[in-house]
């Protein structure tokens, strides 16, 4: 009898994880066959159709991350290509110059142009100014001989990965330093330089680099 009432109370939790199981089951389904649609036929899809198919995965992740949960969707992202063509192409000059400057991104001309494509199909318009500004804070604090002390490169491609999601009013060199003073004083953690760089990035990384900009 005992047996029997274990099996009854137990048909609820049954029934209601069986339609989430289906549920995770069809996504990563649908996942799988449209990965193998996209790289099957890309190379037939018109620019129209690649914008529009960067803005819906674009969305997926966000909704991946957390973004429009509670029952609520957030607006779909509109990424700077798709604006108007005044602001979509001021924009992309805009972006292209930054990242062909030597006070910006020092790309060469080719990678500029790829940059800036690349950019405009994935960000909104908007973001500009602000990503250029953080860009160029970033890789001030990375190439820095009392910040991240990264080669120029790695600091441009720091900059570049952290920028979207960087918290602007954070007191990032600030922040940095005393992490770093701490980890590397005789007084503190006596670590060598190297480490405790690490040491200071690792504490400093989800304050600094955790914001939504778009």
């Amino acid at each position: 009898m005992k047996f029997i009432l274990g099996l009854i109370l137990a048909l609820p939790l049954s029934t209601m994880a069986a339609p989430r199981d289906r549920s995770e089951t069809d996504v990563l389904r649908q996942l799988n066959l449209t990965s193998r649609s996209l790289e099957h036929n890309i190379q037939k899809m018109s620019e129209r159709d690649l914008r529009e198919a960067s803005e819906l995965l674009l969305e997926l992740r966000n909704l991946a991350e957390g973004q429009g949960r509670g029952g609520q969707r957030l607006p779909r992202v509109k990424v700077c290509a798709n604006d108007t063509s005044t602001i979509f192409q001021s924009t992309f000059t805009k972006i292209k110059s930054f990242a062909y400057s030597g006070t910006g991104l020092n790309l060469s001309s080719q990678a500029a142009t790829q940059f800036a494509n690349d950019w405009t199909n994935k960000y909104p318009c908007s973001l500009a100014d602000k990503y250029e500004r953080d860009t160029k804070r970033i890789v001030i604090f990375a190439y820095s001989g009392i910040g991240l002390n990264y080669m120029y490169s790695e600091a441009r491609n720091f900059a570049i990965e952290k920028a979207p999601n960087f918290c602007s009013d954070y007191k990032l060199e600030e922040e940095f330093r005393r992490f770093y003073n701490f980890a590397y004083s005789t007084s503190g953690l006596n670590y060598s330089s190297t480490v405790a760089i690490a040491y200071a990035l690792e504490k400093i990384e989800r304050s600094a680099f955790s914001c939504r900009n778009f």
